[in-house]
């Protein structure tokens, strides 16, 4: 899949040492499957459960074979970690960018405003392949994503974090799972709060506003 396309041509555009040997790490999913950022994990202060199902941060329903890859592979290779979203999926006909989040909910527009550049960056970086660009063109659905946890219900706060809460949640009464936007690279923006669950078999029939 897109992973053959980064180890035999990304790298023209963008050259690594030459001692360097590629091999990318790519993971199938078919059915109910759920995603996280361990390395985020790894360094959350937050106290989550260590039962990995407690931990997920986007559930995905697909009749296809959805193939998965972590961009932080590619990006540490640029010396650009930190820049990039967080995974590419694929199945040859949709294809999305996902950057996940966990945050109290009234961080997530700073949140939200951080993962529209990562998923930028990614693009920007990534499309001056031509192989990676001709592939993505190819797609009949393509998407980027932005999924959000949202840690405040779990967690306990004081007077003025309410007030604060409640002004996001205000500004957010207008978030629906249907919603979608017009990006750029010709991709669309959705994005999906947890628990809610994206069907990657429906992003074909999505049209964007």
């Amino acid at each position: 899949m897109i992973k053959e396309l980064f180890e035999s041509s990304f790298f023209i555009n963008h050259p690594k040492r030459d001692c360097l040997n590629i091999n990318f790490i790519e993971h199938p999913y078919k059915g109910n499957f759920s995603l996280l950022d361990e390395m985020a994990c790894e360094g959350c202060k937050l106290i989550c459960s260590p039962d990995v199902q407690d931990r997920k941060q986007l559930q995905v329903s697909s009749k296809s074979d959805v193939y998965v890859m972590k961009l932080d592979q590619v990006f540490n290779i640029l010396n650009k970690a930190g820049e990039n979203c967080d995974f590419m999926m694929d199945d040859s006909v949709i294809m999305a960018l996902v950057e996940m989040t966990c945050s109290k909910s009234e961080y997530v527009v700073s949140k939200r405003q951080k993962a529209i550049g990562q998923l930028y960056n990614t693009l920007q970086t990534i499309c001056v392949n031509k192989d990676v660009k001709e592939h993505i063109d190819r797609e009949k659905a393509r998407f980027v994503i932005f999924s959000w946890k949202d840690t405040s219900l779990n967690l306990p706060h004081d007077a003025a974090e309410e007030s604060m809460i409640v002004m996001t949640e205000m500004s957010d009464e207008i978030y629906s799972i249907d919603n979608v936007s017009k990006f750029d690279f010709g991709f669309k923006f959705k994005e999906i709060r947890f628990p809610d669950i994206l069907n990657w078999d429906g992003l074909l029939n999505v049209e964007s506003v």
